[in-house]
């Protein structure tokens, strides 16, 4: 029988990538998991009832904040865990660190790269940065079955999804769809303040989501009460209802796959998104408006076409594309890409 070890960096909150973790242990149901810090109780479901190996780090890092503080001692910690000897098949969800793994030379290592998470850093750390992303790069050459969610990181690509059930498409008469939601997330601070700035003007109703550090400076600036609101991270039985009431979604992503959007096209909503790589490697015209992050007249003509147009979407249009991008798909392209390396049955491992 197969030994599978499934690999990711941090089990301290539930996150997008968290979502490709729910599907490998459904897929390898006896696999153990190695992750740099474990926080139990944080992300609990299928993943918390797995055998979990954390490294010295769990005892430091038990939110995204401290992994800025100790980031220095991560190849440290990498060095310190060592899959099994008897491990035929290692599959990494990799944030940057963990597919540096010492691997035994029989095992075969698939690493599904998500994101390159990068920290905010302490004066120290920013010292020891270069010793540290010198360890990443080294760990990434010696990776011969590399895929990411985007050509834009690596030319293999193993098409991302997001939790298609969690986000139904319902026709709700009531629903007034009289305020915009904004992704405020994954978003840089110039695009972030091009949108806001935008919809302040337009005096719409806004309600903006995320834990984006970013946001809580922002608060101090646009939050009105009675145009703009923050609601913070929300799970995705809230984020569903919040897009199937709402006009839009207006998202800046531009870092990995943008799951809000594809959630609120999921639901048959309508989104605007900023112009660039990683929202035109996913959309075209068809799905989505385009604007540019630093034009905020671009934005607001925009918003105002939307004041009239959602009226007239094809919600039904926008779910059918959404679904493309689905947790059964993603599963059967991992599973293809496994038998390449090894001949191993999902119920055997």
């Amino acid at each position: 029988m197969s030994k599978v070890v499934i690999a990711t960096d941090f089990l301290i909150e539930r996150d997008d990538a968290t979502l490709y973790l729910d599907l490998l242990v459904t897929m390898y149901p006896k696999a153990t998991l190695m992750t740099l810090s474990f926080q139990e109780g944080k992300i609990l479901g299928e993943i918390e009832m797995r055998k979990i190996q954390a490294s010295f780090l769990s005892h430091k890092i038990k939110r995204k904040d401290d992994i800025g503080k100790y980031f220095y001692l991560i190849p440290s910690a990498m060095k310190s865990m060592k899959v099994p000897e008897d491990t035929d098949l290692l599959i990494t969800i990799s944030h940057g660190f963990i597919h540096g793994l010492d691997v035994p030379l029989s095992t075969k290592h698939l690493c599904y790269f998500y994101q390159d998470f990068k920290p905010k850093l302490s004066f120290v750390n920013k010292l020891f940065y270069p010793y540290v992303r010198k360890f990443q790069t080294n760990s990434y050459k010696t990776l011969p079955h590399l895929y990411s969610t985007s050509k834009l990181t690596t030319n293999e690509v193993i098409q991302p999804c997001f939790k298609t059930q969690d986000f139904p498409l319902i026709m709700n008469p009531e629903y007034a769809h009289d305020y915009y939601v904004v992704e405020g997330d994954n978003t840089d601070a110039t695009t972030l303040k091009t949108i806001l700035t935008a919809l302040k003007r337009l005096k719409v109703l806004v309600k903006v989501t995320g834990d984006n550090p970013l946001l809580n400076k922002l608060k101090t600036e646009f939050h009105d009460g009675a145009y703009i609101e923050f609601w913070g991270k929300r799970c995705n039985g809230d984020l569903s209802v919040l897009l199937q009431g709402c006009r839009a979604l207006i998202d800046g992503t531009d870092t990995v796959f943008p799951h809000k959007t594809f959630s609120a096209l999921a639901s048959g909503r309508p989104v605007i998104v900023a112009k660039n790589s990683t929202m035109e490697e996913f959309l075209s015209p068809k799905q989505a408006k385009f604007f540019s992050p630093n034009n905020k007249n671009e934005l607001e003509q925009m918003i105002k076409a939307m004041e009239n147009d959602y009226r007239f979407i094809d919600s039904t249009e926008l779910r059918r594309f959404a679904l493309h991008f689905n947790e059964r798909k993603f599963k059967g392209d991992l599973a293809r890409q496994v038998r390449r390396l090894v001949p191993i049955e999902m119920e055997d491992a």
